[in-house]
């Protein structure tokens, strides 16, 4: 940022002055940062709510019982295109109809995340004067400091939770 060059003006009474192109290209500068200020948080806040919507959708598919997978595995059999013999036609048949153990078993074990699945968070690492993030991007910070002195409390790449690796001491 280019320094604001200030003047005495004696014509105004010893009134400090600024040139109005300097006072002009700092307002300039100034509003930029107040709109990408309120631009990060309003990131901030679509990912924040992106990420409790994920989590009221993990505990919910956590709490179905038995009891509801059967009904689902119920509802399945009547709408079904494909018929076979044991399957209930009608919805009074479907009341009694047990789906087979292994078929609520594969329902459960699809509810479940896959061992593999990717982490819900990003790791980022120092680098020199930069930040290297988990998905593969690269940050820097104006004035330095931490992600989190910086408002960072997600990524902005990958939009997982930051996560700071910490330096090695030795």
């Amino acid at each position: 940022m280019s320094e604001v060059k200030s003047f005495w003006c004696h014509e105004a009474s010893n009134v400090l002055c600024v040139r109005a192109s300097d006072f002009d290209n700092l307002t300039r500068l100034f509003l930029d940062a107040a709109e990408r200020a309120v631009a990060s948080e309003r990131r901030e806040k679509e990912l924040q709510q992106r990420l409790t919507e994920a989590d009221e959708r993990e505990d919910q598919r956590a709490a179905l019982t038995n009891d509801d997978l059967v009904a689902i595995a119920r509802n399945a059999a009547l709408n079904s295109v494909d018929r076979y013999n044991y399957m209930p036609c009608l919805p009074e048949e479907a009341f009694a109809w047990k789906p087979h153990y292994w078929v609520i078993e594969a329902m459960r074990a699809a509810l479940k995340p896959a061992d593999g699945s990717k982490p819900s968070t990003c790791t980022w690492s120092e680098g020199g004067f930069s930040w290297h993030t988990g998905c593969g991007k690269e940050w820097q910070f104006t004035d330095g400091g931490l992600p989190s002195e910086n408002g960072m409390h997600f990524c902005h790449s990958c939009g997982k939770t930051l996560v700071v690796e910490s330096a090695d001491p030795s």
